[in-house]
């Protein structure tokens, strides 16, 4: 018994959530390694890849304080993320960040980029959340928030 299926391609596009645009990525990636850079602390992939997860997760920045500030709160879960991958690469092939002696920093571009974010209040609560937290983000926490200690 065979059945006749029909097909029905639709072209109108579809609304893309906002954690999946590259570009509000790439724009997150310039916020933390330019706040690292103004606040003269260095940054590594580990620690930026570290950084964008917490970064893009608001929903749990409660957490996230608590393990940063209490030393017996349990290390919250992280895993790897296709998503950050790409954004980093991408902001390094789009010369917006370098590698400068193993750590990185941001370029003209990616400076400019920044005041533009400043200038138009965008990410005003990631950028706080950053400032506030930043000297908190140690390498020990990192590690334990990757399940290394």
């Amino acid at each position: 018994m065979s059945k006749l299926l029909k097909l029905k391609i639709d072209n109108k596009p579809y609304p893309v959530p906002v954690e999946m645009r590259p570009l509000w990525r790439i724009s997150l990636v310039i916020i933390i390694v330019k706040t690292m850079l103004l606040k003269n602390k260095t940054i590594d992939l580990k620690k930026l890849n570290v950084m964008l997860w917490m970064l893009i997760r608001n929903q749990k920045w409660g957490e996230f304080k608590k393990f940063l500030i209490e030393k017996e709160y349990p290390a919250p879960f992280i895993s790897s993320d296709q998503a950050n991958y790409i954004a980093i690469e991408l902001t390094f092939k789009k010369d917006l960040i370098k590698f400068n002696n193993e750590k990185i920093e941001t370029t003209p571009l990616a400076n400019n980029f920044y005041e533009n974010i400043l200038e138009h209040n965008l990410f005003n609560d990631e950028i706080i959340f950053l400032e506030n937290h930043l000297s908190k983000i140690t390498y020990d926490k990192i590690e334990k928030m990757m399940g290394k200690k």
